[in-house]
C-alpha cells in the first residue's frame, strides 16, 4: 500500500522521537556509568590516601623508636604511641574498601600480621635491655621495609585499577559525546525531512484546495446556468446540491426529509396522477443504491405547482476515488409543453385515421372521437364526448361491459377486444353491425386512457359468407371430379386389362398364322405374297411393342414412388453394359463423368437411363465412331444430369413434340421405335419433381438434360 505524505511525515517524526528517547535512555545509562566510574576512582584515591597514611604512621613509629633508643625520653615514646593510635581502625577501613577486589583483600590479609609483629616489636623495645633494644631496632627497620613493600604493592595495584577506571570513564564520555552528536544529527535530519514533506504537503493541499474551490465555483456557475434541474444526495439521503433550475421546476427548494418522505414532501405522482410515486423507486433513491436510471416520467404536484408538471428524470450513482458509491445525482426537466404538443398531435392523427377512433378514461367516459367514429355510429361529436362508452355497446352487453372495462384498466395491455368472439356495435338508431376493436392503453397528461380502434367489418363478413358459399360449391365440385376421376381410373384399368388381354390375343393369332403360312406354303407363294406375310408379322410385332410401351406408360401414374439413395454413375454404367447387344459390332465409346448421389426410385431412374441410352445408341448408328457422354452440372441450386451423343440430332423447331406419346421426329423405316420412350422418361422425371429438356443440332448430336427434386441427399 502506498503511503501518503502525511503518513510518511508522521513516521519520520515518530522515528526521530523514538531515536531521541533511545538516545536519552542510553545517555542516562552512560552518565550513570560515568558517575559510578568517578566514584570508583575516588574510592581508589581514598584507598591510596589511607595506604599513604598507614605508611606514614609506621614510618613515624620506626623513626620515633630510634629516637627513643637514643634519648630514652618519654616524650619520644608518647610520639610512638600516638603513631599507633587509630592504626587498627585504618586497617579495618582499608579491608572494607577493597572488599570488592579479592587480590587486594589477599594483600591486606598478608599485611595485617606484619603490622601486628611490627607493633609488638616496637612495644618490646621499651622494656628490653640496651643490647636487646639494638636488635629490636634493627628488626623494626627490617619489618617496616617488608610492610613498605606490601604497601607499595597495594598502592601499585590500586593505581593500576584507578588508571583503568579513568580510561573507561574517558572512553564512555567520548562515546557518549559521539553518539549524542550522531543521534542528534540523525534526529535533526528526520525532523527536517518530515518538515520538508509536511511543507510540500501543505503547499500541495493549499493548491488543491484552491483548485477545488475554483472547480466548486465553476460547478456552481454551471449548475446555476443549466436549464435542467440537478439534485445530489449522499448515501444517507441528505440533499447536498440543489440548483436553481431544480427549485424552479419542482416549486420547492431543498427540504430536510428522509428518503421515504421525498414523494410526499415534493408531490411526486405516478402517471395515473393519483398514486404517489414510491419514494424508494425515485431515480435519485435508486441512484444512491448504485443503479442507473433513464427517462422516468413523473408528475410533480404540490402547493407551489397546483396544476402539476410532467418531469423526465435520469439518475446515476456517484463514486469516490476508489470507485465506491458515495451518493447519487438526478437530472430532470419539465416536459409538460411537449406532452401537451404530443397530445395535440395525437388528436390530429386520430382525426385523420381511416377507422373509427375512440378514447375513454378510467370512468368509462368518452374523451375523444374522430369523424369516422361519428359516421359509423350516426352520432354528432357533441353527442358522444363526455358520454359513457356503453352508449355504443349493444343492450345485451351493457350491464356486463363496465366489469370488463374495469378489469382491463386493472391490467392494461394492447390487445384485440373480445378475441374469438363476434363483436357488435350499436348505432344511434339502435341497429347493430359487426366490428373489430383493438385496445391500446396510453399514459397522458390526463392519466391512463384507452384507445379503441373500431373497424366496420360488414363487408368482410359479407365476403366471408360469399367465400364460404364458394368453398362449399368447390368442395361439391371436387367431390364430383374425384368421383369422375375414380370412374376414369376404373375405365383406364379396364382398358389396360382389355389391351393387355383382348388385344394381345388377336395379335398373337395373326402373327402365329402368318408364320404357319410362311412355313407351310412359303415355297409355293409368290414373292409378293411372302412380302405381305413378312409385313403382317413385322407390324404385329410392332403393335405388340406399342401395346407394351402404352401399358408401361399408363402404369407409371399408379406405380408407387419409393425413394432411396442411388448412385447414378453406377446405375448408368450398369445400363450401358446391359445394352451391349444393341451396340454389338459397333465402336461406341462411353464418357462417364462424376454424378452426385441422389434420392430416387431406383427402378424408375434405371428406366430413364435405359430409354435415353437406347436412343443415343440408336441415333448414332450412322457414326463410325459413336460417342456418348453422361455427366452433371450444378445449376439453380441442384444438380442437372445430362446424356449427350454425337448422333443425327433433330430440328429444334419440333422440340415441343419430342416428349408426346406416339410422336416421332424420324421415319420408322430409318429408326425403329414406338414414340413412347421419351414420354415415359418425362413422366418419371416429373413424378420425381424435376423437369427434362433437350438441345440438338442436326448431324451434330443431341443432349438430354433432367433434374430430380431433392436429388442430393441431406446430411
Amino acid at each position: 500500500m502506498k503511503l501518503t505524505v502525511i503518513q510518511r511525515s508522521v513516521i519520520g517524526l515518530g522515528a526521530a522521537l523514538l531515536l531521541e528517547l533511545l538516545l536519552g535512555f542510553w545517555l542516562l545509562r552512560t552518565i550513570e556509568s560515568s558517575l559510578n566510574a568517578g566514584r570508583m576512582v575516588a574510592h581508589s584515591n581514598d584507598v591510596l590516601v589511607r595506604l599513604s597514611n598507614l605508611s606514614t604512621k609506621l614510618n613515624d613509629a620506626e623513626r620515633e623508636s630510634r629516637d627513643y633508643l637514643m634519648t630514652g625520653s618519654q616524650d619520644d615514646w608518647k610520639l610512638i604511641e600516638q603513631s599507633f593510635a587509630g592504626e587498627t581502625g585504618l586497617q579495618m577501613q582499608l579491608r572494607d574498601m577493597v572488599v570488592d577486589n579479592p587480590p587486594q583483600v589477599q594483600r591486606i590479609a598478608e599485611l595485617d600480621p606484619l603490622i601486628k609483629r611490627f607493633i609488638e616489636t616496637v612495644d618490646s623495645i621499651k622494656t628490653a635491655t640496651p643490647e636487646r633494644q639494638r636488635d629490636l631496632s634493627n628488626s623494626v627497620m627490617l619489618q617496616n621495609n617488608g610492610i613498605r613493600q606490601r604497601t607499595r604493592d597495594l598502592r601499585d595495584e590500586e593505581r593500576r585499577l584507578m588508571d583503568r577506571r579513568l580510561e573507561s570513564q574517558t572512553a564512555n564520555t567520548q562515546r557518549t559525546m559521539l553518539f549524542a552528536t550522531l543521534g542528534t544529527l540523525l534526529a535533526l535530519v528526520l525532523v527536517g525531512g518530515s518538515g520538508y514533506l509536511l511543507i510540500g504537503e501543505v503547499r500541495e493541499r493549499t493548491q488543491a484546495e484552491r483548485t477545488l474551490l475554483d472547480q466548486k465555483r465553476l460547478l456552481e456557475s454551471i449548475l446555476n446556468c443549466m436549464s435542467d434541474g440537478v439534485v445530489v444526495a449522499d448515501l444517507a439521503g441528505q440533499l447536498t446540491i440543489f440548483n436553481p433550475a431544480a427549485e424552479q421546476t419542482l416549486g420547492l427548494g431543498m427540504v430536510d426529509a428522509a428518503v421515504p418522505d421525498w414523494s410526499e414532501r415534493y408531490g411526486f405522482y405516478q402517471p395515473d396522477q393519483e398514486t404517489l410515486f414510491p419514494s424508494e423507486r425515485l431515480p435519485l433513491a435508486r441512484a444512491i443504491r448504485g443503479e442507473s436510471v433513464d427517462d422516468v416520467e413523473i408528475l410533480v404536484r404540490n402547493s407551489a405547482r397546483l396544476k402539476g408538471a410532467w418531469l423526465r428524470m435520469s439518475g446515476r450513482p456517484l463514486l469516490d476515488d476508489h470507485d465506491n458509491p458515495c451518493g447519487g445525482v438526478v437530472v430532470f426537466r419539465d416536459i409538460s409543453e411537449r406532452k401537451r404538443a404530443e397530445d395535440e398531435r395525437f388528436r390530429v392523427a386520430a382525426e385523420s385515421a381511416p377507422n373509427g377512433f375512440v378514447m375513454i378514461n378510467r370512468d368509462g367516459h368518452i374523451v375523444l372521437v374522430n369523424s369516422q367514429m361519428e359516421r359509423l355510429f350516426g352520432y354528432e361529436h357533441t353527442e358522444l364526448v363526455g358520454q359513457s362508452v356503453e352508449l355504443l355497446v349493444p343492450e345485451a352487453f351493457q350491464r356486463s361491459h363496465p366489469r370488463l372495462r374495469d378489469a382491463f384498466f386493472a391490467a392494461p395491455a394492447a390487445r384485440a377486444m373480445g378475441k374469438g368472439r363476434d363483436l357488435q356495435g350499436r348505432r344511434k338508431d339502435g341497429s347493430e353491425f359487426p366490428v373489430e376493436i383493438g385496445l391500446t392503453p396510453i399514459q397522458t397528461g390526463e392519466g391512463l386512457l384507452v384507445i379503441g380502434a373500431v373497424v366496420d367489418i360488414t363487408e368482410r363478413k359479407r365476403a366471408e359468407l360469399e367465400t364460404q358459399k364458394l368453398n362449399e360449391q368447390l368442395e361439391r365440385r371436387v367431390a364430383e371430379r374425384t368421383s369422375q376421376l375414380a370412374a376414369a381410373n376404373e375405365e383406364l384399368e379396364a382398358f389396360s386389362y382389355s389391351v393387355s388381354h383382348d388385344l394381345r390375343a388377336p395379335l398373337r393369332a395373326m402373327n402365329g398364322f402368318a408364320k404357319i403360312l410362311e412355313e407351310d406354303f412359303g415355297a409355293r407363294l409368290e414373292d409378293g405374297s411372302r412380302r405381305y406375310l413378312g409385313l403382317i408379322q413385322k407390324n404385329a410385332e410392332r403393335m405388340g411393342s406399342l401395346i407394351d410401351d402404352l401399358l408401361a406408360f399408363s402404369r407409371l401414374n399408379r406405380q408407387t414412388l419409393t425413394r432411396s439413395l442411388v448412385d447414378p454413375a453406377a446405375l448408368a454404367r450398369e445400363v450401358f453394359d446391359v445394352l451391349e447387344a444393341e451396340r454389338k459390332g459397333r465402336n461406341v465409346a462411353l464418357d462417364l463423368g462424376q454424378l452426385p448421389p441422389c434420392r430416387a426410385d431406383y427402378n424408375l431412374l434405371r428406366q430413364v437411363f435405359v430409354n435415353l441410352l437406347s436412343n443415343a445408341i440408336k441415333f448414332t448408328r450412322s457414326r463410325t465412331a459413336a460417342r456418348i457422354e453422361i455427366g452433371s452440372s450444378n445449376g439453380e441450386g441442384q444438380p442437372t444430369f445430362f446424356v449427350r451423343d454425337n448422333g443425327v440430332g433433330f430440328d429444334m423447331r419440333y422440340a415441343d413434340k419430342l416428349f408426346r406419346v406416339f410422336q416421332r421426329l424420324h421415319r420408322v423405316e430409318d429408326y425403329e421405335g414406338t414414340g413412347v420412350g421419351l414420354a415415359i422418361v418425362q413422366r418419371i422425371v416429373v413424378r420425381h419433381g424435376g423437369r427434362i429438356w433437350a438441345e440438338s443440332v442436326l448431324e451434330q448430336g443431341t443432349t438430354f438434360y433432367f433434374t430430380l427434386s431433392g436429388d442430393t441427399p441431406s446430411g
